[in-house]
């Protein structure tokens, strides 16, 4: 049997297959990683403010944001040239306009 073409839903600005679920558009976020190194600080004294890390992310809402802000600085922290600890301390996260 021939149920015919799909209908879609474009409602909101979402083009999905009924029964389908939507997913959404992903969008820039500005996340902030604010850090201390306590190894450094033992070293070098401990700092007023803590030290940042800025990302700019695309994703469907702000905990996903986060989370790939995150592993990107995880991913920097391994590859840099010291081998000081970061111990994260705040996070903050905006959408970008």
């Amino acid at each position: 049997m021939h149920e015919g073409p799909a209908k879609s839903d474009e409602r909101a600005g979402t083009r999905r297959l009924w029964g389908t679920p939507a997913s959404p558009q992903p969008r820039g976020w500005a996340v902030i990683i604010y850090y201390r190194e306590p190894s450094y600080a033992l070293r070098a004294g401990e700092r007023l403010a803590p030290f940042e890390g800025r990302f700019h992310v695309h994703a469907g809402d702000r905990s996903a944001a986060i989370e790939q802000a995150l592993a990107e600085f995880r991913e920097l922290e391994e590859r840099s040239s010291v081998g000081w600890t970061r111990v994260i301390v705040g996070v903050r996260c905006g959408e970008r306009a």
